[in-house]
């Protein structure tokens, strides 16, 4: 007979004798996306008065005013810099929670299978989002990523976010990325593109840019996070054939970082042009890391794969941003500067967008991977 668990649960936060669930959070996201209570309603086919009774109801048990009207207007209302924000922390609490929640249930899951004479390792899946393009990039994100994580059982994502901002990225792409779901943000040769972003890399632990970078540059490149005892190492790397030349070489720091601390699992983001340059540093790496996989050109690969000592890999993950696109750029931009153009600040195209990157299943037993699948979500 087959045996089959199930397991459900509702994460809440309570203020005082009030709580929240995550349907307060995810309506005033979308009254920001949107810029109307209206829609925002509407698309979570809800009617408008309870909309309007959520949000009021919710502005007196915070204190701050979530939403601004304007008289004889039809959309019914804007996010207030006030609801943005309590928007913002309430996701990332719900998100928290959320984790803790899951974090307790494989560890109960974990006892039961040691009690039933089970292997004591646990299967993870780890999700790696490729290049964020734009701003159409970081709202698709948005509409997508969690999603994505609840349909396959996603424990932990990284997200390459270095053209949020087209070149660069600013803080307040940062944190969209990371409200949207990210675990950890990785960069690449665009991480000073936007120079404000300087401050943020020093002071915060999830934000990573290239290690092999100038140590005498803001930020770092590797960091350890625990979730509940399950000690994660993300390791952000730059390529140096025909990208980043002055780069310290990015082999021998990887042999360095991967003695600094111990983790359960080693995921490393390679940022890198050149295919042999990825592909060898994965081979170099078999063994010793859970997952490496190339970010960068925006064309996700289909050599996806697991080396012979359990290494996963992918050449590139690809983009999430616009799918009529070169490379997340404007067609008629990108066509009329090899036509000898003037150049221009790049520009995201209109349109309908996709969300690519990969799953590596990997195995608490070794730390190692069991199998790794593409990700292109439309």
């Amino acid at each position: 007979m087959e045996e089959k668990l199930s397991y459900r649960n509702t994460v809440r936060l309570f203020a005082g004798e009030k709580c929240f669930g995550p349907g307060v959070a995810e309506l005033l996201r979308r009254v920001r996306e949107l810029h109307s209570l209206r829609a925002a309603a509407m698309s979570m086919n809800m009617a408008y008065s309870k909309a309007w009774t959520i949000v009021k109801s919710s502005e007196r048990i915070l204190g701050v005013q979530l939403l601004h009207t304007s008289v004889g207007g039809r959309s019914g209302g804007d996010a207030d810099s006030g609801g943005r924000a309590a928007a913002r922390r309430l996701r990332g609490l719900l998100r928290e929670a959320d984790r803790l929640r899951r974090d307790s249930f494989r560890r109960d899951l974990c006892l039961l299978r040691h009690a039933d004479g089970g292997e004591a390792g646990m299967i993870y899946n780890i999700l790696a989002v490729g290049d964020v393009v734009g701003a159409c990039g970081v709202k698709h994100l948005s509409r997508c990523l969690r999603s994505l994580k609840k349909r396959k059982s996603i424990h932990f994502t990284v997200v390459n976010g270095e053209n949020a901002a087209m070149v660069g990225l600013t803080p307040n792409d940062a944190e969209d990325i990371f409200a949207a779901g990210a675990d950890v943000i990785t960069l690449g040769n665009h991480t000073f593109g936007k120079m404000e972003i300087g401050r943020m890399l020093d002071e915060t632990p999830w934000l990573l840019r290239p290690a092999n970078l100038s140590g005498r540059m803001p930020g770092h490149g590797c960091e350890i996070f625990d979730l509940n005892g399950l000690r994660f190492r993300v390791v952000n790397l730059i390529g140096r054939c025909t990208l980043q030349w002055n780069a310290e070489n990015p082999f021998t720091l990887a042999d360095q970082l991967l003695k600094q601390g111990t983790a359960d699992f080693t995921l490393v983001d390679f940022h890198a042009e050149a295919t042999s340059e990825k592909l060898a540093l994965g081979y170099y790496l078999d063994g010793r890391v859970s997952a490496l996989w190339g970010t960068h050109t925006h064309v996700p690969t289909a050599d996806e794969r697991v080396y012979p000592k359990g290494t996963g890999y992918i050449t590139d993950l690809g983009m999430t941003g616009p799918i009529e696109s070169v490379l997340g750029v404007e067609p008629a931009q990108s066509v009329e500067s090899f036509l000898g153009g003037l150049p221009g600040r790049y520009r995201n195209p209109e349109g309908p967008c996709k969300l690519q990157g990969a799953i590596f299943t990997l195995d608490s037993a070794t730390g190692l991977c069991t199998a790794v699948e593409r990700v292109d979500i439309r």
